[in-house]
């Protein structure tokens, strides 16, 4: 992704999903950590529609395993490609999420600077 080159982003983040439904024993964290790299790569390829779903599947999983981190990255990231194609209501709800993910991380002593 860092290179510009989103086919090749898109590649290697299937090839990890891929990795990780084969494991026998693989981390709910790492399987919807490799979901949040690939919505992101499909973003970097063009491919919104797409990184939309995988973003919205990885974002409930989120919820079920209480992976903050995580959430907030997808809320940030289905925000931003969810402009063109989401409701008002949508965007206020993960508006809602990203916000707060950002007071809890604060409540637990970190910094969160917006843009």
């Amino acid at each position: 992704m860092a290179t510009g080159d989103g086919a090749t982003a898109v590649r290697h983040a299937e090839e990890a999903v891929e990795l990780t439904q084969a494991m026998a024993v693989a981390s709910a964290r790492h399987r919807v950590k490799s979901d949040v790299v690939l919505a992101a790569a499909l973003c970097s390829a063009g491919a919104v529609a797409r990184a939309r779903a995988v973003g919205e599947e990885a974002l409930d999983a989120t919820a079920r395993f209480g992976l903050l981190p995580l959430r907030w990255a997808l809320a940030c990231l289905l925000i931003d490609i969810g402009t063109v194609t989401f409701s008002a209501q949508q965007l206020r709800e993960l508006t809602k999420i990203r916000n707060i993910c950002a007071g809890q991380v604060r409540r637990a002593g970190g910094c969160w600077r917006t843009a």
